[in-house]
C-alpha cells in the first residue's frame, strides 16, 4: 500500500517514495455440528449407521473446501461409507476441512462405536402331527429371524409344559408340547434371542 496526497494551493501533491506491504490473515474454520473427542455410539446395521446421517447437523463455516472423512488413516466417501462391523475400541474418525485461499485448514476427531444388535425372532411355527412309532411324521417348526447365517444360528427347543425344561429332544408320544426358537450369536455384531413358546399336538 502507499500513501497519497492530492495537494492543494499550497503544497505539492506527493506519495510515499516506498510501498508498504500488509496481509489479510486466513480465518479459522470451523466444523460445525461436531465436538472434539466425542463418541457417536449407533446399532450394528441400523438405518442411521453412516455417518453422514450420525451427525445430521455436520456442516463448515465456509464452502471453499470440501469435508472430508478420515477412517483408519483412509478416506472414504462421507456420505456414504459404513462401519461395518462391532470393534472393540471403536472406530477412530477424523473430519477435516482443508486449506483454501481465505481459511485454515481444521480437523476435528471423534469416536463411532457400534452397539451389537439383538437378533428378533418372529412369526414361529409348528404343525401338529399323529403319532407314529418311527415318528417319521414329526414336523420341523420355522420361524423368522433378523441377520444371516454368519451372525446368528436358530436351534429349536422343546418341553412338555410352558415352563419346563427345554431340550433338542423332538417329542415322540403323544401329548401337548411347547417349542422356542434359540438365536445364538455367531460374531461380536449380534446378541443371541430366544421366542416365545407356542403349543403343538401331536
Amino acid at each position: 500500500v502507499k500513501a497519497f496526497f492530492a495537494g492543494d494551493n499550497n503544497v505539492y501533491a506527493a506519495e510515499t517514495a516506498v510501498a508498504t506491504e500488509f496481509k489479510i490473515l486466513r480465518a479459522d474454520a470451523i466444523i460445525k455440528g461436531v465436538t472434539d473427542g466425542e463418541t457417536y455410539k449407533v446399532t450394528y446395521r441400523d438405518a442411521g449407521w453412516t455417518l453422514s446421517q450420525i451427525l445430521t447437523d455436520l456442516s463448515a463455516s465456509h464452502n471453499e473446501s470440501a469435508l472430508e472423512l478420515v477412517v483408519g488413516g483412509e478416506g472414504r466417501d462421507f456420505a456414504t461409507y459404513k462401519f461395518t462391523d462391532v470393534i472393540a475400541d471403536g472406530y477412530a474418525v477424523s473430519i477435516h476441512l482443508g486449506e483454501s485461499n481465505n481459511y485454515n485448514a481444521a480437523t476435528v476427531n471423534v469416536k463411532i462405536t457400534i452397539n451389537p444388535a439383538k437378533v428378533v425372532i418372529t412369526n414361529l411355527a409348528i404343525s401338529g402331527w399323529t403319532y407314529d412309532p418311527s415318528n417319521q411324521n414329526a414336523k420341523t417348526p420355522t420361524c423368522n429371524a433378523t441377520f444371516t447365517d454368519s451372525d446368528r444360528t436358530i436351534t429349536y427347543v422343546y418341553a412338555d409344559a410352558i415352563d419346563g425344561e427345554y431340550t433338542s429332544t423332538v417329542p415322540t408320544n403323544a401329548g401337548t408340547y411347547y417349542v422356542k426358537a434359540i438365536a445364538t450369536a455367531l460374531s461380536s455384531n449380534v446378541e443371541g434371542a430366544e421366542s416365545d413358546p407356542i403349543s403343538f399336538t401331536i
